[in-house]
């Protein structure tokens, strides 16, 4: 008899099924309220095994054949349903294919899709890359143990613990190929099933879990009653600034799904993409313990036994977007695709023309409402202080002078943190942003907002408790798009055609050409 996760006060699912609704509804609300509690022990050993395993094989995109059989197999045994999909990366190159034309070389990877089937299509994603990044320089080899095998054999692992456990939602384990070279293979994916977006709850990235001796969890202000999922334990922080992403939770973050990363507190910028990066020097048992922390969460969301969308409702009034709920919802502003991040009803004001504006609601179990509306802005003064007498101020901002010499300051697509900084806070009573003219009331000094490529324009202005403006700073800056192609480095890149060398090419010819005239001349004479 297969075991089943505990939900209410010890007691097993089936004996949770009982008639009386007001205690089934105390239940409910208990298990809401309690912490998460993971009830699964991982096996340190196999996370060992299969971490070795990885790192003894090839997984620089385009050369992961073997890894990704493996992982195929590995995913197999743990009763998933496995699919392989293949995807291109798209390579720079100075060279050309061809008398006639410039034939652009491509990667081929993989991703390795196993998934567990639930009572429903609502799916909470557990992924981490295989792949690792290209060597510096020609002969060398990067084993990638905690950047990411290890990630991959928690995965893995997670699978294995919740193998025999019957699930209303359906969980999709995915092995990225593709991260170290452009986070391609989770693009790829999110690209080819978009259709799939509105079914899932939520992912769980496993990025680098293995180095140090603690974890911590990091999400987007909105999307940080994830961190209500995972158990309590003292290996594992919550990360409360600013969200940034470096990995393969950005894709996901870009087409404003929910998402959170798990990475370890080690010292891994000294090995990552390294040499050293290498099996012996990782602490497996922090690894078991995330593996752990994973599955005791998503077995706990499953404890709350909702599949519910929540009831929100939302309008704009004069530009400003209202928005409200009888329960307790965490909310996410998007504006013209852009995510503003989650803020109070009323905080968002729009600036004149025509805004496509979406509202999204979630509970603790991650079911959400989404609200589309097109609206009309209003009126917005934009503000500017004649005296900034608080020294209020956006670090980092690139002076007139030198915007002037090397023009605006550009970022590469990601999540932005709008900070600012005031000299004499206590004179100020709220502070308001401006990003493109969208209006944002007590705009906190640390957000995280998901900006689309191009210009954007970021207005600070403080007030004072008389409601005068004491202060402003203002900056202009270029969010970038990310690569659509991979660039090798320098010195180990075989599509590099150095400098200079067709014309060494040609005086070898020529040098040739000399030798084979001279000795024809000789013979000629005998």
């Amino acid at each position: 008899m297969k075991q089943k996760f505990p939900l209410f006060f010890g007691l097993s699912r089936e004996k949770t099924l009982i008639p009386t609704k007001g205690l089934y509804f105390v239940f409910a609300l208990f298990i809401l309220l309690v912490p998460a509690s993971s009830a699964f022990t991982a096996d340190t050993d196999e996370i060992e095994t299969v971490t070795r395993d990885l790192c003894n094989l090839s997984r620089f995109t385009g050369s992961e054949e073997e890894a990704t059989e493996y992982i195929s197999e590995k995913m197999c045994e743990r009763g998933l349903a496995v699919t392989v999909e293949s995807f291109e990366v798209p390579v720079e190159t100075s060279l050309k294919v061809g008398k006639d034309s410039e034939e652009q070389p491509v990667l081929i990877g993989s991703n390795v899709i196993g998934v567990k089937e639930g009572k429903s299509n609502r799916t909470v994603i557990v992924c981490a890359h295989y792949d690792t990044a290209a060597p510096e320089h020609p002969g060398e080899e990067y084993p990638g143990a905690d950047d990411n095998a290890a990630g991959v054999a928690s995965m893995l692992e997670v699978a294995r613990l919740l193998q025999d456990e019957d699930l209303d939602r359906t969980l999709c384990f995915i092995a990225f190929s593709g991260e170290d070279v452009g986070l391609f293979g989770s693009k790829k994916w999110l690209d080819a099933h978009e259709d799939c977006h509105d079914e899932i709850i939520a992912a769980i990235n496993l990025d680098c879990v293995a180095y140090g001796d603690s974890l911590r969890a990091v999400a987007l202000p909105q999307h940080r009653w994830l961190y209500e999922w995972l158990p309590e334990s003292g290996s594992i922080s919550y990360d409360r600034a600013a969200g940034v992403a470096m990995g393969d939770e950005f894709r996901f973050q870009e087409h404003h799904l929910p998402v959170i990363r798990l990475i370890d507190n080690g010292d891994h910028v000294t090995i990552w993409d390294t040499p050293d990066d290498r099996p012996e020097r990782l602490n497996y048992t922090l690894a078991a313990e995330c593996a752990g922390a994973v599955a005791g969460g998503i077995a706990w969301v499953e404890g709350t036994g909702d599949l519910t969308p929540p009831e929100c409702v939302a309008r704009v009034e004069n530009g400003t977007i209202y928005y409200d709920s009888s329960e307790d919802l965490t909310y996410e502003v998007i504006v013209n695709d852009q995510n503003l991040g989650t803020y109070p009803s009323g905080a968002v004001s729009l600036p004149h023309g025509t805004h496509e504006v979406d509202v999204v609601g979630y509970d603790p179990a991650g079911n959400r409402q989404r609200i589309h509306l097109t609206a009309e802005g209003g009126d917005l003064d934009l503000p500017v202080a004649a005296n900034n007498s608080v020294g209020i101020a956006i670090p980092g901002k690139r002076s007139q002078e030198v915007i002037e010499t090397s023009g605006l300051q550009k970022w590469l697509a990601g999540i932005r943190s709008l900070a600012y900084t005031i000299k004499r806070p206590k004179e100020v009573a709220e502070v308001t942003g401006f990003i493109d003219g969208i209006r944002i009331a007590e705009l906190p000094s640390e957000n995280s907002l998901l900006l689309t490529p191009g210009n954007h324009t970021y207005l600070i202005v403080a007030y004072g408790e008389d409601g005068e403006v004491v202060g402003s700073d203002e900056t202009t800056f270029i969010e970038r798009s990310r690569r659509e192609s991979f660039c090798f480095p320098p010195e180990n890149n075989p599509f590099y055609e150095p400098e200079g060398q067709p014309v060494m090419m040609v005086v070898a010819g020529v040098v040739l050409v000399l030798a084979l005239v001279v000795v024809y001349r000789k013979r000629r004479r005998h």
